[in-house]
């Protein structure tokens, strides 16, 4: 019984770091819709909302991670909520050495 239940929570781990991993590449693919488009645009505009609205996604979705100040930041330039690479990259690191 307790073989198993170990079990169980070494697969909930590894889904829960596949959903972080499938949630940041949502933030990715924002990322790289919105520097495709012109600044100042309808477009850029609703691209940068499309990037905040990932990253909120992630603090919602991961309560824990939101208060990690480190990993979330104000862009200067747009003001938008972004993600800083070497946390996030250290963080998977971390939850796949412990999933």
């Amino acid at each position: 019984e307790a073989a198993k239940e170990l079990a169980e929570t070494a697969e909930e781990a590894k889904a829960r770091v596949e959903k972080l991993k499938a949630a940041f590449d949502g933030y990715d693919n924002a990322i790289k819709t919105l520097k495709e488009c012109t600044k100042g645009t309808q477009e850029w505009n609703d691209a940068l909302a499309a990037v905040e609205n990932e990253v909120l996604n992630i603090m919602q979705n991961f309560p824990e991670l939101a208060k990690n100040a480190d990993l979330f930041y104000r862009d200067l330039e747009t003001g938008a909520l972004m993600i800083n690479e070497a946390e996030r990259e250290n963080l998977i690191s971390e939850a796949e050495r412990n999933a």
